[in-house]
């Protein structure tokens, strides 16, 4: 097996139907229809991440909130007020700290 630097230096010289095999081995069957440069910069992150390991759970959270633009959580603490939502109209409050009532 290609040490991962081996295998980020191949990445370069692959052709697009090359790169979109090699997605196929590591990702899986869906390839995303950008690029090849966009695709070797995809595969690079993929392999990194299979032999690094990936993103938090959190650092994943906080990406996606900001893609969406959408406000950072913060852990509840006591004192703190939940206040559920569904179809953009508040349905449920509770405080931290105190007995779920229903």
């Amino acid at each position: 097996m290609a040490t991962i630097v081996e295998q980020l230096s191949a990445l370069a010289t692959m052709s697009p139907a090359q790169l979109r095999e090699r997605w196929v081995s590591i990702v899986g069957p869906v390839v995303p229809r950008v690029s090849p440069a966009m695709l070797r910069l995809a595969l690079a992150y993929e392999l990194q991440a299979k032999a690094y390991g990936g993103l938090s759970r959190v650092t994943q959270q906080k990406l996606g909130q900001l893609a969406r633009a959408k406000t950072v959580s913060v852990p509840a603490q006591r004192g703190m007020r939940l206040v559920r939502a569904w179809m953009d109209a508040p349905v449920a409050k509770q405080a931290i700290g105190t007995p779920a009532r229903c």
